[in-house]
């Protein structure tokens, strides 16, 4: 288990990888997200053990790179004839996690011909990932206003995604668990109890602001999603013993700061 920077994704764009690296190193963490496409024109251009060295020089994990795969646009499968490549390379610095999130909502497909729309997609990427001994994290969506609009509602809960997880049926695919999707899916925190390790590729863990309103439901609601991040945090604990597999990233939108204590 490490703490890991996810720069974009607290509003700090537009860094090179030895930049987030030495970000990363002068603010404590253990770990970076990072673009494996970049990685890899560092690569092809002065070699991998440039690029590995960059991490080691700095005492910095290459943590999780996101999915390199447009999997739900037209060009997905020309993504895929490069992911064996990535994922060597991912793997030969010393990750071997990838992450992506999925929509919680279609505009065209209900649920279980989406549902099979998305095994058909996953499932090819999963057993490249597989292959070459990577997992993959799905993110499930928890926030009722991003599918109340929309005509089918799709996956936006824990036991929805693990069940996609196992139905992919390559045995490398698990949850990205994000504690304010878990907060706003509705999904019972008692369930934790019946994760392992193996279900868990990547943990969000959550901080929030102080509530906008003074009001008695504000504060409650605040305390109630402190609450789940703080079991969650008690999970990551008690999965520590395969902390080889899986790390805490610190991500967030500017709204809510992900935090790891």
């Amino acid at each position: 288990m490490f703490k890991n920077l996810n720069a974009g994704a607290i509003g700090i764009r537009n860094l090179s990888l030895p930049e987030t690296i030495a970000l990363a190193q002068a603010t404590g963490f253990d770990g970076i997200d990072f673009d494996i496409r970049e990685a890899a024109a560092l690569a092809d251009a002065h070699g991998v053990d440039y690029v590995r060295d960059l991490f080691a020089q700095a005492g910095v994990r290459a943590g999780l790179w996101g999915l390199p795969v447009a999997w739900n646009q037209d060009r997905w499968q020309e993504d895929l004839a490069e992911l064996p490549r990535l994922a060597a390379l991912g793997v030969a610095l010393g990750c071997s996690r990838t992450a992506t999130w999925c929509p919680s909502w279609s505009d065209s497909r209900a649920f279980d011909e989406n549902y099979q729309w998305h095994i058909e997609r996953y499932r090819p990427i999963a057993a490249i990932l597989r292959d070459h001994g990577c997992r993959l994290g799905i993110e499930f969506l928890g926030p009722r206003h991003l599918w109340a609009s929309h005509p089918h509602r799709f996956i936006t809960s824990m036991g929805e995604m693990l069940k996609l997880a196992r139905d992919i049926g390559t045995g490398n695919v698990g949850l990205l668990l994000d504690a304010y999707h878990l907060y706003t899916s509705g999904d019972e925190i008692d369930a934790l109890d019946a994760l392992t390790a193996a279900d868990v590729v990547v943990v969000h863990i959550n901080g929030c602001r102080p509530p906008m309103s003074s009001s008695s439901t504000s504060t409650m609601r605040q305390r109630a999603f402190r609450a789940r991040s703080r079991r969650i945090w008690c999970a990551v604990c008690r999965w520590r013993p395969a902390s080889s597999i899986w790390s805490v990233s610190c991500a967030s939108s500017p709204r809510w700061v992900m935090t790891a204590p």
